[in-house]
């Protein structure tokens, strides 16, 4: 389930098809705004998501994610009314990758509104080392506000520095999980300049799909 954006999804991002070697429906919730998502709690949203992911469940899929991991907000709420496989967000890897490698850091879309309450929506406690993207100025410009076309070489820059700041401030770390659906398509380039394992939606959509194993099993 999509939000409703007007940016590029290159290929790696979540809401584009050929980031898939399975059959994958790509489905727009009309409404759900990155500002509304990344905002408080909206009932309404979460209404919203539910009421597309039945008509996701009648049309015979049989895992469902969405394309922010902010919603992670709504996982308990939502898990109770979709009859499939549904995980919200990369946020809900967070037990197992943090079992299985030990210190995880989370590279989030903004730090300043990635709160305790998301992360209690996955059954998971908030880890030390968060960093955001919403001080970088092309991320902010072409995806938080929408404004400017996204070039996926200076984001690519962003997100390599912010994981370089990261790893930097905790040296502890042992990996990296993406917790914006927007940043899978530079997780190889984050795994070179760190020399860290990264995880992220497309990981947590191949476990729901079946189709890939992850990691830590």
């Amino acid at each position: 389930m999509m939000l409703d954006t007007a940016f590029e999804r290159i290929p790696g991002d979540i809401g584009n098809p050929e980031s898939f070697d399975y059959p994958v429906v790509l489905q727009v919730v009309p409404g759900a705004s990155v500002e509304r998502a990344l905002g408080g709690q909206d009932d309404v949203l979460a209404d919203l998501f539910a009421e597309h992911a039945q008509r996701l469940v009648d049309s015979g899929v049989r895992a469902i994610t969405t394309s922010c991991g902010f919603l992670a907000r709504y996982q308990k709420a939502l898990a109770s009314r979709i009859a499939v496989n549904f995980a919200s967000s990369a946020l809900c890897l967070l037990p197992d990758v943090g079992r299985h490698y030990g210190a995880v850091g989370v590279i989030t879309a903004d730090r300043s509104r990635l709160g305790e309450a998301h992360f209690l929506g996955c059954g998971a406690a908030p880890p030390e080392a968060i960093i955001g993207m919403e001080d970088r100025p092309h991320f902010r410009s072409s995806i938080l506000r929408q404004e400017t076309r996204l070039s996926a070489d200076r984001i690519r820059e962003e997100t390599v520095a912010a994981a370089l700041q990261l790893q930097k401030e905790h040296p502890q770390l042992d990996v990296i999980l993406l917790e914006c659906t927007n940043l899978p398509p530079y997780r190889r380039d984050v795994e070179h300049a760190t020399g860290l394992p990264v995880v992220d939606a497309l990981t947590l959509s191949d476990a729901l799909a079946g189709h890939r194993s992850p990691p830590w099993r």
